[in-house]
């Protein structure tokens, strides 16, 4: 089963207004006799365009593993946000993760 994790930010993190944010985690692809590796993650933030992910395969695992790191630009509203993270198999979408990215606050305002 293919399955991605994002391991930052955390989602109660306070974002600073327009700024970049990396996004950082592990995708999973399908282990077994036909191997599948993850070939492509992108990222979105808040519904906006996806931005591709760097990808760095993780050598030497039963069922294959590839870390990513983003960076995708924290918009200027206040209020809750959430990030999405697509993972694709041979450019076919296979996973989905919506996660909290936090909050941002009004200028002068603490959470």
């Amino acid at each position: 089963m293919t399955q991605v994790t994002v391991l930052q930010p955390h989602g109660d993190t306070v974002l600073t207004a327009a700024t970049p944010l990396r996004v950082t985690g592990n995708a999973t692809g399908k282990g077994g006799f036909e191997p599948d590796v993850v070939d492509t993650v992108t990222v979105s933030f808040d519904g906006g365009p996806p931005v591709d992910a760097s990808l760095t395969v993780v050598p030497k695992q039963k069922i294959p593993a590839v870390l990513f790191a983003a960076d995708v630009r924290v918009p200027g509203e206040a209020g809750p946000h959430e990030i999405r993270v697509v993972a694709r198999l041979h450019k076919v979408d296979v996973v989905h993760g919506g996660e909290p990215a936090g909050h941002t606050h009004p200028e002068g305002t603490q959470p």
